[in-house]
């Protein structure tokens, strides 16, 4: 894909591309709130979202009318505005609240430690 270009795959492509299956349903029908779209930014990372279902006819994966998500235009200038240059194909927000989130590593490795004696010593 050429920067600044998006994506909204069919069920089809999804069943052929990304999830090889022969489910009769559709692609995350009871599991999605919204539908999947590929974006490359105008940096050239590679984002993979999804628009909030509005309506009952947007659920429609056999569409690609883009008129069905007024807001998707506002979703991909964002995107190429909150790039983050310190790692590949994320955002910057998505970034900081992993940071904030994440176990540090040498306190995860310890906690990990700590529970696997203690789990070895009750066996």
């Amino acid at each position: 894909m050429r920067p600044q270009t998006a994506l909204l795959p069919t069920d089809e492509y999804i069943r052929n591309n990304v999830v090889f299956t022969k489910n009769t349903h559709q692609y995350g029908d009871v599991t999605y709130f919204g539908r999947k779209f590929f974006y490359r930014t105008s940096s050239g990372a590679q984002i993979v979202a999804t628009l909030p279902f509005l309506k009952p006819e947007d659920r429609d994966l056999d569409s690609v009318d883009t008129g069905l998500f007024p807001r998707l235009t506002d979703a991909l200038n964002l995107f190429d505005a909150l790039g983050s240059s310190r790692y590949p194909n994320a955002l910057i927000p998505v970034s900081l609240a992993h940071g904030e989130a994440a176990i540090p590593t040498g306190l995860g490795k310890r906690v990990l430690e700590v529970l696997a004696r203690d789990l070895v010593r009750r066996m």
